[in-house]
């Protein structure tokens, strides 16, 4: 097969939904790490660059900033070749936070430096670029909400906006001053058992309309 094609729902937001529920580009890393695209495009001048950045962020470097990933990246070139050619004997790239992707990735960046001229290496690779917590960034753009833009990488800065982490700090804090004797057991046994990832989801969803139960469930 040299092609696939994957059907999509589209929600009453406007989102699109591939509808093939295990293998999409969407589903979990291995099935990221096995799809590529399947027409291919020469790297050109910035191709490789971006190809690095990538493979950063699927080692967990995606809150660095771009030079820092690239750093990150070319002090491991020599791993990155080595799993590359051997993956079952060199098994760094396991350690990644997503495996299988970081794999694909190393391969073709190792191809890609074996081809002997990289801007005309034509790669399939998909380079993944995602937004920062969408719906908050509609809020902060038709607010003019200055703080909020700097938490959903609106604003100029070196490193991307974490806006999970932000209102984490800001509920810790709540949790740390309760003194009401109505909710102060409740306060003791959250601490240190809220994380960002139970932050995300509720905040994630509360701008498409999550309702209060829907947020417990969560």
């Amino acid at each position: 097969v040299d092609s696939l094609y994957f059907p999509h729902n589209i929600d009453f937001r406007g989102r699109a939904y591939p509808i093939p529920p295990h293998l999409n580009h969407m589903g979990a890393d291995i099935s990221r790490g096995i799809l590529e695209f399947s027409e291919g495009r020469a790297l050109g001048p910035n191709g490789m660059y971006w190809l690095k950045v990538h493979l950063a962020n699927v080692m967990g470097k995606d809150k660095c900033t771009f030079e820092e990933r690239i750093e990150f990246v070319d002090s491991i070139v020599d791993t990155v070749h080595r799993c590359a050619e051997d993956p079952r004997n060199n098994i760094e790239w396991i350690q990644s936070e997503n495996p299988w992707q970081t794999l694909a990735v190393m391969k073709e960046v190792s191809r890609a430096f074996k081809s002997g001229d990289v801007e005309n290496y034509v790669t399939h690779c998909h380079v993944h670029l995602d937004g920062s917590c969408n719906g908050m960034q509609h809020y902060a753009a038709f607010g003019r909400d200055a703080k909020g833009a700097s938490k959903v990488s609106l604003a100029p800065s070196d490193r991307p906006g974490d806006v999970y982490t932000a209102i984490l700090e800001l509920v810790e804090e709540l949790i740390n001053k309760e003194i009401d004797p109505k909710f102060i057991k409740i306060a003791e046994s959250l601490k240190g058992n809220v994380t960002r990832k139970v932050i995300k989801q509720t905040v994630m969803t509360s701008v498409y309309g999550v309702t209060f139960i829907g947020a417990q469930r969560e």
